[in-house]
This record gives structure tokens, sequence and C-alpha cells, in this order.
């Protein structure tokens, strides 16, 4: 990217024939056309390509341009709503004359897309408010959270009743092999606690022991 104020005080060469263009003054846009012009003592350029070495700027084939507005230096900026945003620091733009950004001395840059020119000051198109559908979708999945939410923690409370605070123990580990009262296995060592195990050990009398050869 190119910065407008590196660039003034550079002369502007036309590199297919060497001719000198004048030095750099400024920086003009055309907002439908969506290029900028290079502004110099001896007009104001448009061309395909630019590129730039310590002394000058070179430009490809360069036409003279009209109907492009100013963007100067410390124009006064508003938003479209009348809102005071500054004034005009930096204009930053590519090797096809397309501005990137420019940098209002409040320090916010904005981009070619919410930038219009209009006489004697810069107009920036202001941030819309968000539609009536966006909101309504908004609430719409607020809702759904909220219900699944609820939904999980009524799971939550109703595997507790169910199991006492012994749910924790499902995915652990069981370091022994551990059978009910009358000798039947109910898991084996090395196995992880699942919701059936921790049913069965609610049955069977065996949570204190589970919990105790879980890791």
């Amino acid at each position: 990217m190119y910065k407008i104020t590196e660039l003034v005080g550079k002369k502007l060469i036309d590199v297919n024939t060497a001719r000198d263009l004048g030095g750099i003054s400024g920086i003009a846009w055309n907002k439908q056309a969506g290029k900028c012009a290079i502004m110099t003592d001896e007009g104001s350029w448009t061309a395909e390509k630019i590129f730039s070495v310590k002394d000058a700027v070179s430009v490809v084939n360069p036409i003279p341009a009209e109907t492009y507005e100013e963007l100067a230096l410390g124009k006064t900026a508003y938003d479209t709503t009348g809102k005071y945003l500054g004034k005009l620091k930096e204009i930053e733009f590519g090797n096809t004359l397309k501005i990137g950004y420019v940098h209002l001395d409040s320090g916010t840059p904005f981009s070619r897309g919410k930038l219009y020119a209009l006489g004697d000051v810069l107009l920036i198109r202001a941030r819309m408010p968000a539609s009536p559908i966006n909101k309504q979708t908004k609430a719409k999945d607020t809702d759904a959270q909220t219900a699944k939410s609820k939904k999980l923690t009524a799971a939550r409370w109703l595997q507790n009743r169910r199991y006492g605070d012994f749910s924790f123990l499902i995915g652990k580990t069981v370091d022994k092999t551990i059978t009910n009262f009358q000798g039947e296995l109910m898991i084996k060592q090395g196995e992880r606690v699942t919701n059936t195990i921790l049913r069965q050990a609610k049955v069977s009398g065996k949570l204190i022991e589970l919990c105790l050869h879980t890791k």
C-alpha cells in the first residue's frame, strides 16, 4: 500500500515515455470509477498501475483525469448521520490506484466501501442499525440457548436425584474388579464407569466401593 504523505513532492513519471508529469501534490478520487487520480502541478492522472522508487513515482499508461474530487489532507469528515468524525490525516491506496483506507486524526481508519466524497467535506457512511429480522433471529437463538440450558440443568438434576452426587465417577477408570453382593460381575479392573455401571452400583449398594477404587 502507498501512503500519500510519502509520495507528495516526488516526481510522477510516465514509465512508457519517461515523460515528467510534474511533482505530486495530492490525490483525487472518483467513487463511480472506484479509482484515484494522482494530482500534480501539471494536472491529474489516473493509470493502470503505479510503482514507487526512492525519488519518483512511475505510472503505466497514464491518462488525464477528469471529474475527480480532491481528497485533501485536513478535510473535515462527517458520517451520514451528521456526526463529526475528525480530519483526514492519511490516504492509503494500492498499485492499481484503488483506495485501501483513509485515516482520520481521531485514529479511526475507514475502507473505501465507507467513503463518499462531498465537496468541501468528506462523508463516511454510518453503520446501519440492525434490522428487525436480525433482532428476531437473535432473540430466537437466545431463546433456544436458554431452553437448551434449562433442559441440560433438568437432566443433571434428575441424574443427581437418581444417583446422588456420584455422577462425577462417570468416565473414570476402576483399579479393581467389583462384584455385587450376589457375586455377579459389575465392572472389571481397567474399565471405565458408565451410566449403566453407576445405576447398578446404586442398586447394589456399591457406590462407596466404586468411589474408593476409581481414578
